[in-house]
């Protein structure tokens, strides 16, 4: 008979802790409330045991997870791609318009950006190598911090962007007006 009455006290408490877990509506005391009254029906432990378990198993619930224990969000990245595709557009304008109005004055044109120039004489090739690791180390500094939870990890990169759009657009109107 004591075997039978153990056997229904751990059916009660484990059906209360997980009646606990799948409710959120109901409190854990309540169900340990509903294991108390079924083990005092069999009258195998005495009421303080009881209480004092009841209180133990409040308190885990009670109790903040840990960091590592603590479901973990996953951090979405589109944000940070968007940013690294725009820009590379803006990269990829910038230089193209300046070939572009290279190509219409080979003579009595050149590249406004004295760091850039050098890499621009030398070609379409060259200017992407450069650009493309500038780019690079300004979105390896993005990242980081946006891995670090700043918010104004864009700033750089949007303002490089603008420089290009700038940049592509006074390329597109010398182009378009040649005599000035």
């Amino acid at each position: 008979m004591k075997a039978t009455t153990q056997f229904i006290l751990c059916v009660a408490l484990l059906a209360a802790a997980a009646a606990a877990d799948a409710q959120a509506s109901d409190t854990a005391a309540d169900h340990l409330l509903e294991a108390h009254n079924v083990a005092i029906g069999t009258e195998m432990f005495s009421q303080n045991a009881l209480n004092a378990l009841a209180q133990e198993m409040i308190e885990e619930q009670q109790t903040p997870q840990t960091p590592s224990q603590a479901p973990t969000e996953k951090k979405s990245y589109k944000p940070y791609w968007l940013m690294y595709a725009l820009l590379t557009a803006t990269t990829v304008y910038d230089v193209e318009t300046t070939f572009h109005r290279l190509n219409q004055c080979p003579n009595d044109c050149m590249e406004g950006n004295p760091v850039v120039r050098p890499f621009v004489e030398r070609g379409r090739a060259a200017t992407y190598a450069y650009t493309t690791l500038v780019n690079g180390i300004i979105m390896y500094v993005a990242r980081r911090m946006f891995n670090r939870g700043h918010d104004w990890w864009r700033i750089f990169p949007m303002a490089v962007s603008g420089v290009h759009i700038a940049a592509g657009s006074w390329n597109l109107y010398l182009a378009a007006h040649p005599e000035e």
